[in-house]
């Protein structure tokens, strides 16, 4: 009887063969035999087993909702094509919902591993031990100079990968091989330039290799003996294992060796002293007859203040000096100048007495206030090499101790050989300023700038360039000290006084909006300015770009985007013409003289007082050809140039272009009856109707560098 065999079963579905017929070996309509696999269900007691066609492995998977399970229905519902395809993060949280344990995928598994193997790795250590040393890491901070128990001679931690370091710095342990720990981050001293790592800090202290000594305590006149000052003009040696230059006794240069790990062994090459930065070969030029060498302080002699100058005052002394005060305050000075005063005598703790025992002391004391969030790197980075190079008790962070007014404290007592230099825009050397003005010093020390701003446009007055550049900072140490002039520059005061009709009348007409007279200003930022005061479109402009920058910090923090949006600003403002009626709002008088009709006429948008050269970044203003030597301008001359501009002619500066003349004169009086845009040096606001008048302040000495000498500096 023939057999016949069943249709062939769709690919999902498997049909097991019917009972009662045995299928061969060589049948190929089975295919060959295939191992047997567990049943899926060896008796009737346990779950309902499913046939294959019913299970699907890649169904994806839902929660089930306690109705369904609750319903008795043992039959399962495939979900229809819309639910298949929808995914987990498409579906929206159902707290009801059941959690269904989902496989991991293979990314979350390797991160899952990656995880476990960076939790075993050195990097946990080293992050614990980061945590110890905080507040040696917080060296230019208030505790720098507030702590009474930082010693003379400590190290000031850097990060060794960080600003300041460079391709010929050491990169190896300073405690040498056999007692290296080899644990925690490398640091290196902005101060003697030694790296170690974190967990070496104990083992240097116990070897007693300290840093170099930059101030002393105060003693009494019999504990100030000379060994003890004597002792504080000695080299500070520190071994190199790479040195740039040339020996100082032989003139040779110094042999640079690359180590590798098990082949040489690691062997100092110089021995190099971080005060005058003398370096010698270790091997025949060094000897111990330098050990007990006095140190000159090398070619910035002149500038460096030395350790024995720099006294920290005991709690016993700082109390003294309180009473004494506090006793004069009573019987001369005011009761708020004498708040001023105690709050000033309860802050500082170290005072710079030039000491006669030593003889050959500075000619020209330098004090150095550094900007760090100016230039993007380049502030942190010239703070640290400015420590290596000077006495770091020279050198003072501007924004950690809020402001110039400690350091300049500091040194009240040698302010008649003082010179400063600021490492910073416009805005810090007017902060710098500003702080003189409130200390009533009767002269003022001449100043020097290292451009690290936005603008620069002073620091290009006077010589210095738009943009520092990397080269060696002792070359332009050596050129404040050497081949610099001293110069004046003229400042100029604005007195606000409002304008009471104006303002009585909108108030009339806007019907008393608190929201409109809530933006507006009674007053300027600064009283007293140097390089320029602005009313119209341009200060339209430095208004929203400073709201922009307050909303958004984050957004503009370097040179580039603080450049790009300025420009975007400004173009918008091209097409909008905001001020066009600027003329409508304004009353304009140079020396007496009313220059408003001269405004209407050349529909100006902007009006600028300018005092120095430059203007926005490197522009001319006034133009390169003056026309006649009388009309030439000068920002020690006691004048003041009034140029007008409109939204175009402002767009031309950055081609070349120049204003409108209007006048030089040494007194400006401007009347507004609305509330218009103004900015004193870059710093804006908006100015209710007011009545302002520019008169002559004062005279500051500025650094100014010579014709014929060329630093390397960038003009943009």
């Amino acid at each position: 009887m023939p057999v016949s065999v069943p249709p062939v079963p769709p690919r999902r579905a498997r049909l097991h063969p019917p009972t009662g017929i045995r299928m061969t070996r060589s049948s190929t309509l089975l295919g060959p035999k295939k191992p047997r696999r567990p049943p899926r269900c060896n008796s009737s007691s346990r779950a309902p087993c499913y046939p294959p066609t019913r299970l699907k492995r890649h169904q994806p998977h839902h929660p089930v909702s306690s109705g369904d399970s609750a319903s008795g229905d043992d039959e399962f519902e495939p979900p229809s094509l819309a639910d298949s395809i929808r995914t987990n993060r498409s579906r929206s949280h159902d707290p009801a919902a059941v959690t269904v344990l989902r496989r991991q995928s293979r990314i979350e598994h390797l991160s899952e591993l990656f995880r476990k193997a960076l939790a075993k790795s050195p990097v946990v250590r080293r992050t614990a031990v980061e945590q110890e040393i905080r507040t040696v890491n917080k060296h230019r901070t208030s505790r720098y100079w507030l702590d009474d128990h930082v010693s003379p001679s400590e190290h000031i931690w850097t990060p060794s990968s960080g600003q300041g370091s460079s391709a010929s710095a050491d990169t190896e342990c300073y405690v040498g091989e056999k007692d290296c720990r080899r644990t925690g981050e490398k640091r290196r001293c902005a101060a003697c330039h030694i790296v170690a790592h974190t967990a070496c800090f104990p083992l240097l202290s116990r070897l007693n290799l300290n840093c170099k000594t930059t101030f002393r305590d105060h003693t009494t006149r019999k504990q100030a003996s000379r060994e003890l000052l004597d002792s504080l003009t000695m080299h500070h040696w520190i071994h190199k294992w790479k040195q740039e230059g040339r020996c100082t006794a032989c003139g040779k240069s110094f042999q640079q060796k690359m180590f590798f790990q098990g082949k040489e062994k690691k062997e100092t090459i110089a021995a190099t002293c971080s005060w005058c930065k003398e370096s010698y070969h270790l091997k025949g030029c060094f000897n111990k007859k330098k050990l007990e060498e006095k140190c000159d302080r090398g070619g910035l002699r002149e500038m460096i203040v030395p350790a024995s100058w720099i006294l920290r005052l005991s709690n016993q002394k700082r109390s003294k000096r309180k009473e004494n005060l506090t006793r004069q305050s009573t019987r001369k000075v005011k009761a708020k100048d004498a708040g001023k005063m105690e709050d000033f005598q309860n802050m500082r703790k170290f005072i710079v007495k030039p000491n006669d025992l030593w003889s050959s002391g500075p000619s020209q004391p330098l004090i150095v206030f550094v900007n760090p969030k100016s230039g993007g790197n380049k502030g942190a980075k010239a703070l640290h090499t400015l420590c290596w190079l000077l006495n770091p008790r020279q050198v003072f962070d501007i924004t950690s101790l809020k402001g110039p007014k400690y350091g300049l404290d500091v040194y009240r007592k040698v302010v008649t050989h003082l010179r400063i230099l600021v490492c910073g825009g416009d805005g810090t050397v007017g902060w710098v300023l500003q702080t003189l003005d409130n200390l009533n010093w009767p002269t003022y020390p001449p100043m020097a700038i290292m451009p690290l701003g936005t603008g620069n446009d002073l620091a290009r007055c006077m010589g210095w360039g738009g943009q520092i550049t990397d080269e060696p900072m002792g070359q332009l140490l050596h050129a404040i000290l050497h081949e610099t002039t001293v110069t004046h520059l003229d400042r100029w005061n604005i007195r606000v006084e409002p304008n009471e009709a104006a303002q009585a009348e909108l108030q009339a007409i806007n019907g008393g909006d608190e929201a409109e007279s809530s933006v507006q200003s009674s007053s300027l930022p600064l009283n007293v300015f140097s390089n320029y005061f602005s009313v119209g479109a341009d200060a339209q402009i430095a208004l929203q770009f400073h709201h922009s920058r307050s909303a958004n910090p984050q957004m503009l923090n370097s040179r580039l985007k603080n450049r790009i949006a300025y420009g975007g600003l400004g173009t918008i403002d091209l097409f909008k013409r905001r001020w066009k009626d600027l003329s409508d709002y304004i009353t304009l008088e140079c020396d007496d003289v009313d220059i408003t009709p001269r405004i209407k006429e050349l529909k100006l948008h902007c009006i600028l007082c300018h005092n120095i050269t430059y203007y926005s970044g490197g522009t001319i203003p006034w133009g390169a050809d003056s026309g006649s030597p009388d009309l030439k301008p000068s920002f020690c001359d006691g004048k003041i140039e009034v140029l007008g501009f409109t939204t175009a002619s402002l767009a031309a500066l950055q081609m070349g272009g120049r204003g409108e003349r209007l006048a030089q004169c040494s007194k400006v009086r401007v009347v507004t009856n609305k509330a218009i845009p103004m900015q004193v040096d870059g710093e804006p606001c908006l100015l209710a109707p007011s009545q302002i008048l520019l008169t002559f302040h004062s005279k500051v000495l500025k650094i100014c560098i010579l014709p014929s000498i060329h630093i390397k500096t960038s003009p943009k």
